[in-house]
């Protein structure tokens, strides 16, 4: 069982499976993949965010290079709603063992 809002859980999910889908690659598969660690990681291919990119994303109202619609607030309401969750959240680029993609990594407060 997650300790906290399963509302405010969902929508931190909601938000950040929406961006990997709007902002990756509609070529390859968001990728979900729960650990019994109790990590959520969320994988998206596209090309690789540099760091600046990666630091300021969660600002609110920060898009990156897009042409998809959205505000730049999801990953900011992500980082907010994980930080009231207690849960732990990284955001990395690339993908580790790549050159390429965004993985989310999201580690829930558990009962």
């Amino acid at each position: 069982m997650i300790l906290g809002d399963m509302d405010a859980t969902g929508i931190l999910f909601r938000n950040l499976l929406e961006n990997a889908v709007l902002h990756g690659s509609s070529a390859q598969a968001v990728s979900v993949i729960i650990t019994q660690d109790h990590k959520v990681l969320i994988c998206n291919d596209c090309e690789h965010l540099p760091s600046e990119i990666l630091r300021d994303m969660e600002k609110p109202f920060v898009r990156g290079k897009t042409d998809a619609e959205g505000s730049g607030l999801g990953m900011a309401i992500a980082r907010q709603i994980a930080q009231q969750l207690h849960a732990d959240m990284v955001v990395s680029s690339p993908i580790p063992g790549t050159d390429r993609g965004v993985l989310v990594t999201v580690r829930l407060q558990v009962s």
